[in-house]
C-alpha cells in the first residue's frame, strides 16, 4: 500500500487549520487507499468544514475505506483539536456515518489527539476524536487521545475490530452527572446487529468522565430491532484509574467477557453492568479502592442473566459488591478484604 506524506500535501505545522487539505487528500485516496503519514510535529485540526445533516453534527475530516494513518510517533506526533464548531456544540476531528454500510480497512496508529484547546459552549457528545458508526475489519492501535471534550475513542457497531494499546487521559472533560451521556475515555455503541465481535485490549484510562471503558446496547434505546442484543465482546487486560464516575460499563450484551483489567480509584464503581446483560464472565481482575468494587443494576426486564463473577481480587473498596438483584449472578473464589 502506498504511503502519501502529510506534507507533501499541504498539511503542515504552521497552518492554523489543516482540517480542509486533509479533507482532500482522504476524497483523492477514495479509489485507491493508502497510508497517510504523519511525521513528528504539532497540526492544527480549527473547526468544523463539513456540517452533516445529522442532528447537524460537525465533523473535521469524513473519513472512507482502506486509508489509514500513520504517525512517526505517538508522543511525537500531535494532531490538535483548535477552536469553537460552527454551532458551538463541539466536532469530532474524524468522523463516519452510514447505518447500511460499515468502513471497512482502516488502522489508525501512532500518534496523539489533543482536544484541550477544542472550545464548546456547552458539552455535547459530538466533541470526540473519534466518532465512526458502522466499522469493519479496522485497527485503532498505539494512540494517545487527551483532553477531548466529550469521549476520546468513540465508535460503535463493530465488527472483526482490533482496540489495542490506547492511552486516553483526561477524555469527557467537560462530562458532569447533570450531562449524564457520554464523556468516557472509549466509549462503544453496539446493538445494530446480533454478533458485533471486537477486541479491547493493553489499553489505559486515566482521569476520564462517565466511564473509562464504556460499551452501550444501542437497541435499548432507538434502534428499531429491540431483539439483536449485541455477542462476542472481549474486554481484556486494560487499567481503568482515577475515572470521575466508573473504571469498565457494560450496558447490555451477550457473551461478554471481562478479564485481566485493573480498575482503581473511581469515584463510584470498578466495575459497573447496567441493563440487560447476559452470559457474561467476570474473572481475574484487580479492583482497588472504588466505592463500588462491582456493582449490577437497573435489570429493567428480567431476563435471566447469568453473570459469573469469580477469581478476583476486589481490595479496598468502601463497598464490595453493589446488587440490585442476585438472581443469575454467581460468585466464586473471589478474593475480598475491605
Amino acid at each position: 500500500m502506498k504511503f502519501y506524506n502529510v506534507t507533501d500535501y499541504g498539511i503542515s505545522q504552521s497552518s492554523e487549520n489543516n482540517t480542509p487539505a486533509l479533507q482532500k487528500l482522504v476524497d483523492s485516496l477514495k479509489e485507491k487507499g493508502g497510508v497517510i503519514f504523519f511525521p513528528n510535529g504539532i497540526y492544527k485540526f480549527n473547526s468544523s468544514h463539513i456540517l452533516l445533516n445529522r442532528g447537524n453534527m460537525e465533523v473535521g475530516v469524513y473519513w472512507t475505506d482502506n486509508i489509514s494513518i500513520l504517525g512517526q510517533s505517538m508522543s511525537g506526533t500531535i494532531l490538535k483539536m483548535c477552536g469553537n464548531s460552527l454551532g458551538g456544540k463541539g466536532y469530532s476531528l474524524f468522523s463516519y456515518f452510514d447505518l447500511n454500510r460499515p468502513i471497512c480497512g482502516c488502522k489508525f496508529e501512532n500518534f496523539t489527539v489533543d482536544g484541550y484547546d477544542c472550545l464548546v459552549e456547552e458539552y455535547k457528545h459530538q466533541g470526540k476524536a473519534f466518532y465512526f458508526q458502522n466499522v469493519k475489519d479496522c485497527i485503532f492501535q498505539n494512540l494517545k487521545i487527551v483532553g477531548t471534550p466529550a469521549t476520546g475513542l468513540g465508535i460503535d457497531f463493530l465488527d472483526n475490530v482490533m482496540i489495542d494499546s490506547i492511552y486516553c487521559e483526561n477524555c469527557g472533560r467537560l462530562w458532569t452527572y447533570k450531562t449524564g451521556h457520554g464523556g468516557a475515555g472509549i466509549g462503544i455503541g453496539t446493538g445494530l446487529s446480533s454478533n458485533e465481535n471486537f477486541i479491547l485490549r493493553n489499553c489505559i484510562t486515566n482521569c476520564c468522565g462517565h466511564f473509562g471503558i464504556f460499551v452501550e446496547d444501542q437497541s435499548l434505546f432507538h434502534i428499531n430491532d429491540k431483539s439483536k442484543h449485541p455477542m462476542g465482546m472481549i474486554i481484556s487486560n486494560n487499567i481503568c484509574r482515577n475515572g470521575r464516575y466508573a473504571g469498565i460499563g457494560v450496558r447490555g450484551g451477550k457473551n461478554i467477557l471481562i478479564s485481566n483489567n485493573l480498575s482503581y480509584e473511581n469515584n463510584d464503581a470498578g466495575i459497573e453492568i447496567d441493563y440487560i446483560v447476559t452470559n457474561c464472565q467476570i474473572t481475574g481482575n484487580g479492583v482497588y479502592n472504588n466505592k463500588f468494587g462491582i456493582r449490577v443494576c437497573n435489570d429493567s426486564i428480567g431476563e435471566k442473566k447469568n453473570i459469573f463473577v469469580h477469581d478476583n481480587q476486589f481490595m479496598d473498596n468502601e463497598i464490595c459488591f453493589e446488587f440490585c438483584d442476585n438472581s443469575g449472578i454467581y460468585l466464586s473464589n473471589n478474593q475480598t478484604e475491605a
